[in-house]
């Protein structure tokens, strides 16, 4: 067999593998929105998104009861739109449209894994990502999480298999980051893969990367700045959720600010963005006003805030998939949900020791390849950005969970194989 017929079989052979790791995640986040019937949705960021959704496959724009804003960001209220209007306005299409998005994270973090370690690593991970108990309940609810979390997996993957010489290679991951930042206005930060994995970038290089960014970020805040006046890059709603880990009941988890908090002087017959735009002004103004005046406080909070970014995946069940409209009944009776959630807790920590014990290792290894200090690199940033500037919730750390499982995947495949069937790094990381 020539060496060009051996690449040509194990492509296959990957091919296959994904293939099979994606059907199995789809079908098994497609029988669980399935199986999981709430009646109407309960009243939180859900019914955000949904409402919005609605405006948008309506032909009324971005709006929030008719009204322009900016209170989140686009891109999964854009998608839920286009699913509605092409399907119906029913939430359980938007579920089975997560379903879809969770099962297309399994095959890139297959591919992730095999560029990182290797197919027997690859094979661990993807399958360890499909059946992750906590990943397959949030797709049952509609929030950006699940499309954000593919988004994370779909960046590194375009980093691991994108030529880092050429400039439409930065472009492109460029243009992927700002997609993610306008899901979630944390996937800035994923600009560290592309210079962490291809590493001392020429400038042209970095302007392209600059230029794939600008294009989606700018031409969200263009809009912002036609519809609500105001130099908004992605979504108001980052000033209540800086808020919330920065008040005098800051407590480690989410906050709400309660009564009137704009500024004084407004019109108080001003459209609602207006409105929008200067409340999220005066809750920044007071957050940053709180923490400095109160520096003991806010060392104080940095462990709390960890404390709930790390609480356990059945928190995605009991907070998020069973409530439904209030005065209905919960979508799952407890003597079912409970060892569900349990089983769910029991991935996740374990899943958490395995990462702490893949820090020690690659802390004795150093140097770490690449893709690896990529991952580490997204991981200390987080714990910056929710244990300090914004605050702790399990549905920011969901995201991470296929970092960790890629940055667990050696150390998992020993223990379930046996170091015989572990491989040595693949020379394209």
């Amino acid at each position: 067999m020539t060496a060009s017929q051996s690449a040509q079989g194990r492509d296959r052979a990957d091919l296959r593998w994904a293939l099979l790791l994606l059907a199995g995640a789809l079908a098994l986040r497609v029988a669980w929105v399935l199986a999981v019937q709430r009646r109407g949705l309960a009243f939180n960021d859900t019914s955000f998104y949904h409402q919005t959704a609605l405006q948008l496959a309506d032909g009324a724009g971005y709006s929030w009861l008719g009204e322009p804003t900016a209170r989140w960001p686009p891109v999964f209220p854009a998608l839920l739109g286009l699913v509605y209007w092409l399907f119906g306005a029913e939430p359980v299409a938007g579920e089975l449209l997560n379903a879809l998005l969770g099962a297309i994270a399994v095959p890139l973090v297959y591919l992730c894994a095999r560029r990182m370690h290797g197919r027997p690593e690859a094979i661990v991970a993807g399958a360890l990502l499909a059946v992750f108990p906590g990943q397959v309940f949030m797709t049952d609810v509609l929030l950006a999480e699940t499309l954000y979390t593919t988004l994370v997996v779909a960046v590194l993957a375009l980093c691991l298999v994108l030529p880092p010489g050429r400039w439409w290679s930065w472009a492109a991951v460029g243009l992927a980051i700002g997609v993610a930042a306008q899901t979630r206005g944390e996937g800035l930060v994923l600009v560290l893969f592309p210079l962490a994995t291809w590493w001392r970038p020429a400038p042209r290089q970095l302007a392209a990367l600059a230029l794939g960014l600008v294009l989606v970020v700018g031409g969200w805040t263009a809009r912002n700045a036609v519809q609500m006046d105001a130099f908004v890059p992605v979504s108001t709603n980052g000033a209540q959720t800086f808020w919330s880990g920065h008040n005098p009941s800051a407590h480690g988890g989410p906050t709400y600010a309660v009564g009137e908090r704009t500024v004084t002087g407004a019109d108080p017959d001003a459209p609602p963005r207006v409105k929008e735009i200067e409340d999220a002004a005066a809750l920044r103004s007071e957050a940053l006003d709180w923490m400095l005046a109160n520096p003991g406080r806010e060392a104080l909070l940095v462990p709390l805030k960890l404390g709930w970014l790390l609480r356990g995946d059945s928190t995605a069940l009991f907070q998020w998939v069973l409530p439904g409209a209030a005065g209905e009944p919960e979508a799952m009776s407890n003597d079912l949900a409970v060892p569900l959630g349990a089983v769910a807790d029991a991935f996740f920590y374990g899943l958490l020791a395995l990462t702490v014990l893949a820090a020690l290792a690659a802390w004795r290894s150093r140097p770490v390849p690449p893709p690896e200090r990529a991952l580490w690199l997204l991981i200390a940033a987080s714990l910056v950005l929710y244990g300090f500037v914004l605050y702790g919730n399990y549905r920011y750390r969901m995201p991470l969970e296929p970092a960790m499982i890629l940055l667990a995947a050696p150390l998992l495949t020993r223990t379930i194989l046996g170091r015989q069937w572990t491989s040595a790094p693949s020379p394209s990381a």
